[in-house]
């Protein structure tokens, strides 16, 4: 997991990921892009992936790293249309 609190988290704290090639464990994983709600087999991993996390000691995933074997090599972060929208839709605000 990531440490300290979210607050904390700063886009230094991402890229050290990336600099350090910190490879997925049990209490982190990478996602290139969000799960489209269109797409059910999307959904579900997203939902293995916070059910595992549930389960287990917790975790952080974190959306818009490219880590295509486990092991992040590039932070494009997302594209999203709108932004917005897309905080409503998780409930973010």
């Amino acid at each position: 997991m990531l440490p300290g609190p979210l607050e904390a988290v700063d886009p230094a704290a991402i890229e050290r990921l990336l600099t350090n090639s910190v490879a997925e464990s049990r209490t982190l994983e990478y996602k290139r892009d969000l799960p489209d709600p269109k797409d059910k087999e999307s959904k579900r991993e997203f939902l293995a992936d916070v059910t595992s996390f549930a389960n287990a000691q917790g975790g952080d995933l974190l959306f818009g790293i490219d880590a295509p074997k486990g092991v992040p090599v590039a932070i494009p972060g997302l594209a999203l249309e709108d932004p917005d929208a897309e905080l409503l839709r998780w409930g973010a605000i």
